[in-house]
């Protein structure tokens, strides 16, 4: 690959933590849960939840389906509901109606296998080192890079990857009779580039959620579960009447959840389990998407023996808060480094940064490093 075609992230940072970097040779991914996102892996939850309730609306005001709640309204017999909701399903109900409770049977499924994935996950750690695919973007200036006073860094996308790939951590084990024994083992680390996904409010959703399904985990006993099917069908049908789409369903996806909490063991859902993570961590809204993100990914389970204690960091943030972190030592960090971007509002001069940098390494070693001023108007 010619270096015009490299693929560059950056990374935006204070000067302080610029200088941390560069002096450290080392960059920190934090605690996923202490991020400047709130909806760090809630939003494919929210976007299940959002068609949920636009299912029920568009239920609500199907005239078949109206038709069908009209002549079941006074009728108490669980047997003939259900001979009744078949003749209707069989007969009656269009394509599209039949689709619609399909995907609420099965939006309620994955909940209710995402609520027990979470809670098995509780003690699993994420952390999280975020770029940009843009060097001089306004909103990541304000966020992330002290107001515009900061700097943004860019790395080579490919040469992350590489090192990610080897990336090996010295582990400490105090065995039972106190003796310390020191192993290298690898880490499980990659770069991920996000995927954007938008709120489809206009046009036909089927589609989508097919493809929002595909990043849930499965789990037979629910999937396949014709009693659960059953009474989610039941659900939508009370909820009906109440015009309501959320008063039975959590009720009914906590109790699966708790049958279900019993049947597999942690080792049993390990799979899953990280299979939720990591195609969570690397989904968010369509609102983000001018930062073309991509971001190292550690997961750890802090349950596991031979944890890496010796490279768990902690720092500060906003003086009341306290933020996990590991260190990824870039020895000849130089070489990962293509492009660095000073801040619309920062004050060092293009000269007083190459002479920082010489210091550090060479003339030599930065001589294709380009450094230049933000383009920004921003005061």
């Amino acid at each position: 690959m010619s270096k015009s075609e490299e693929k560059i992230i950056y990374h935006y940072c204070s000067v302080e933590v610029f200088i941390s970097i560069i002096e450290n040779q080392e960059l920190w991914a934090s605690d996923i849960f202490k991020m400047n996102d709130s909806s760090e892996e809630k939003y494919l939850e929210d976007l299940l939840r959002f068609y949920l309730r636009r299912i029920h609306k568009e239920l609500l005001e199907d005239k078949r389906f109206k038709e069908y709640l009209k002549e079941n309204e006074e009728e108490e017999e669980e047997e003939v509901r259900k001979k009744s909701f078949e003749k209707y399903y069989n007969k009656i109900f269009s394509y599209k109606i039949k689709k619609s409770i399909q995907n609420y049977n099965n939006i309620n499924k994955f909940l209710a296998i995402n609520e027990l994935l979470k809670e098995k996950s509780k003690k699993i750690k994420r952390y999280i080192c975020c770029f940009s695919g843009e060097g001089d973007l306004l909103s990541q200036w304000r966020a992330y890079a002290d107001d515009g006073q900061g700097i943004s860094v860019g790395f080579k996308k490919s040469q992350i990857k590489d090192f990610l790939k080897e990336l090996e951590v010295e582990i400490i084990n105090i065995g039972k009779k106190g003796e310390v024994r020191k192993f290298l083992k690898k880490k499980e680390a990659e770069l991920v580039d996000i995927e954007y996904k938008r709120k489809i409010k206009k046009s036909s959703y089927n589609s989508e959620l097919s493809k929002l399904f595909k990043y849930f985990p499965r789990l037979d006993f629910i999937m396949e579960n014709k009693e659960f099917e059953e009474i989610l069908i039941d659900a939508i049908l009370s909820n009906s009447k109440i015009n309501l789409y959320s008063d039975l369903s959590p009720l009914l996806r906590y109790f699966v959840f708790m049958i279900t909490k019993k049947i597999y063991s942690k080792e049993e859902l390990k799979s899953q389990i990280m299979k939720r993570l990591k195609n969570f961590i690397k989904v968010k809204s369509s609102t983000f998407s001018e930062e073309k993100e991509s971001r190292i990914v550690i997961i750890e389970d802090e349950a596991e023996e031979n944890q890496d204690i010796n490279n768990i960091h902690f720092r500060s943030k906003n003086n009341n808060e306290l933020v996990s972190y590991k260190k990824l030592k870039l020895e000849n960090i130089v070489d990962f480094i293509s492009h660095i971007v000073l801040g619309p509002k920062n004050k060092i001069t293009v000269e007083e940064l190459k002479r920082f940098l010489i210091k550090q390494f060479s003339e030599e070693k930065i001589k294709y490093i380009v450094i230049e001023k933000s383009d920004i108007p921003y005061v």
